[in-house]
């Protein structure tokens, strides 16, 4: 399943958690898509202000751990990033 952080408040996010659980098969995983922050602070804070202007929230990686581990996740960690994207995957199966 599917979760971009990037689209959806902190509460909505919070919110729909358990119900997001509840719909992934046993086995399943919940992904919670999340930008990663750039080295440079400055494109750290602007990224994330983009991100809050658009609706979204900019929860840190410790954060998405939590909502994962929330709703009994199992096996939750921040999948190994690949290439330049700017964004990280945060995991757990359920």
């Amino acid at each position: 399943m599917w979760l971009p952080s990037f689209f959806l408040s902190e509460e909505a996010l919070t919110a729909g958690m358990p119900a997001l659980a509840r719909s992934t098969q046993p086995g399943g995983w919940i992904v919670i898509g999340r930008f990663a922050p750039p080295p440079d602070p400055l494109a750290e804070a602007t990224g994330a202000l983009r991100t809050i202007r658009g609706g979204g929230c900019d929860i840190d990686t410790k954060r998405a751990l939590e909502l994962l581990q929330s709703v009994s996740c199992k096996s939750v960690h921040a999948a190994p990033r690949m290439g330049p994207s700017p964004l990280e995957l945060v995991v757990g199966q359920k």
